[in-house]
């Protein structure tokens, strides 16, 4: 049975710290190639930035990866609301979903056909509100492989059912993908995952063998980071100063 987290907000610090070091679906077609579903040359490369994450609790994403997604999530509520009418159903929030190992995880933007115990999930969904030559894009070739590779793993990870990707733009026609359980691209990507994480426990244990890391104090958010330096940039603001200006800068963070 998944672990789902219901308490901690996507983008939030203890979303942040809950993922690190963790295999997540948005990055399975790192460890395995969609098109071949074969091991992919890139896991090694994926498996330093997570090997980096647990040792150092070094943070993969930059400010600007995160302004450009909070950028790109201001228009999810009417893609969402969208979504829910061509469904009719009702979609919520979700944290960071594990797999009951806690090995694996994933972010669905939403879900649905919670279970009263709200320990499953029917439905994971990917929703997109993106620029008119994106949506263009997929309108006219569809989604890249990855997404796939995505929308599965999240299927797997969260034990669900059913999987859509809905990408909305006010001015074009609407692009949707609906996916269930593919077990011919599950179980080589099952494989692909437990070959994976034996790999990666043998490269982490290299790593630690080789000498002493200077770790990061504590995994921040890209935001965090960003406010310690500002901080040490002008030591004259006072805190009240400081807040105010970030909350200025950033209102999709306040609270």
């Amino acid at each position: 049975m998944p672990k789902i987290d219901w308490t901690n907000p996507q983008w939030s610090p203890e979303w942040y710290r809950a993922r690190a070091g963790i295999p997540t679906a948005s990055c399975f077609d790192q460890i395995m190639t969609p098109k071949t579903l074969k091991p992919s040359e890139g896991r090694r490369k994926y498996a330093c930035r997570l090997i980096a994450e647990r040792i150092m609790n070094w943070q993969a994403d930059s400010l600007d990866k995160v302004q450009h997604i909070a950028d790109g999530k201001e228009g999810e509520p009417l893609a969402v609301a969208k979504m829910e009418l061509v469904f009719d159903i009702q979609t919520v929030p979700v944290g960071f979903i594990k797999t009951d190992d806690g090995r694996f995880g994933a972010s669905p933007d939403r879900v649905s056909g919670v279970s009263a115990d709200r320990q499953r999930v029917h439905g994971v969904h990917e929703v997109k509100s993106p620029t008119i030559p994106v949506q263009m894009e997929r309108l006219i070739f569809g989604d890249d492989l990855a997404y796939r590779c995505q929308r599965q793993g999240q299927l797997w990870v969260a034990d669900a059912e059913k999987a859509t990707f809905f990408s909305f733009n006010a001015r074009t026609p609407d692009y949707l993908v609906v996916d269930g359980r593919d077990d011919s691209f599950l179980r080589p990507l099952a494989d692909c995952l437990e070959r994976f994480w034996d790999e990666l426990q043998a490269w982490e244990a290299k790593a630690r063998s080789l000498g002493a890391y200077q770790a990061f104090p504590a995994l921040v958010t890209p935001l965090e980071a960003e406010r310690g330096a500002q901080r040490a940039a002008d030591a004259l603001l006072s805190e009240e100063e400081f807040d105010r200006i970030v909350n200025a800068d950033y209102p999709e963070y306040r609270g």
